[in-house]
């Protein structure tokens, strides 16, 4: 004889208690997935930066000097010149860079110039930037790639000028990259391990717009442009992650900024990498962003 167990069914009240304890599970774990993966994204970052500081290196063993913060009036910027220390050799060599005859037209806006400055590259990249991938239709460029990472022109400097000594346009200036900048490593009297040479950020806006490889903006006609030194370059003259509020100031330009909560990741010049919190006091910034201060930046 066959008998058959009676099968009790789950309780409405059972149901519900076991959804409320599956829903707080998740809710205790969501955060913790989004740490990880958060972390993930800021060492792969940390990667970039440290990519960044090789090829750096391997341009001081070549030239003797680390590459221009950008060249005018071509208008190449420093990553132009690390194209092949980044292995992209071929990506460099398809370019005939020259400089612009007229104030209205440029070499990036069209040919092989033009085609480089859509391509992605992924050591320019932040994993957790909010950066578009790319931009149409900029100023006459049919796609344009933001690039998330910015040489440091200065520790004082806080406006996006090349006519105003206060400006990271301007020549001769106290930070690593900055307008035919050729600063080598024997200059570097702070020390390379208190000197910052790179460090994050991202584009936010059309006014608030950082580019890779060259720009249109910043070489025409043999003049620098006045104010867009910021598509390559920042300053550690003003505070760490000022970020869009629609007053498109310099400053919000000129600052370091990234999706990192509480500061952002840099490179300093012995090739390390460094998380700067956004509260680091003003003497500490402004010593990191110099190259010849004399300056002690102490703990950061």
């Amino acid at each position: 004889m066959h008998f058959c167990g009676t099968r009790r069914a789950s309780t409405l009240v059972e149901v519900l208690v076991v959804m409320a304890i599956t829903a707080m599970l998740i809710s205790q774990l969501l955060p913790a997935v989004m740490r990880a993966r958060e972390a993930a994204r800021r060492l792969l970052c940390r990667n970039n930066l440290k990519q960044l500081g090789l090829a750096l290196q391997n341009y001081h063993a070549t030239h003797s000097t680390l590459p221009m913060g950008y060249h005018w009036p071509p208008g190449t910027g420093w990553t132009y010149h690390l194209l092949p220390y980044i292995d992209r050799g071929p990506l460099y060599s398809s370019m005939t860079v020259r400089t612009p005859k007229t104030f209205t037209t440029s070499i990036w806006r069209s040919g092989a110039e033009e085609v480089a400055l859509g391509i992605w590259l992924s050591v320019l990249r932040c994993p957790s930037s909010t950066s578009p991938w790319a931009v149409v239709n900029v100023n006459g460029i049919r796609r344009r790639v933001p690039c998330d990472y910015l040489g440091c022109a200065s520790g004082l400097r806080t406006t996006d000028s090349a006519t105003s000594l206060q400006g990271i346009g301007a020549p001769n200036l106290d930070g690593t990259f900055y307008r035919m900048s050729r600063v080598g490593f024997a200059a570097v009297l702070d020390g390379t391990s208190n000197t910052i040479g790179v460090g994050e950020t991202f584009y936010e806006s059309a006014e608030l717009d950082h580019w890779a490889i060259g720009s249109d903006d910043l070489g025409r006609n043999g003049i620098p442009d006045s104010g867009d030194a910021s598509e390559f370059l920042g300053s550690l003259g003003v505070n760490l992650n000022l970020f869009d509020d629609g007053s498109s100031t310099d400053s919000l330009e000129l600052s370091f900024k990234s999706c990192h909560i509480g500061g952002c990741q840099f490179l300093l010049l012995d090739g390390s990498a460094r998380f700067v919190s956004e509260n680091v006091s003003r003497s500490v910034r402004e010593a990191l962003g110099t190259t010849h201060g004399s300056e002690l930046p102490g703990e950061f």
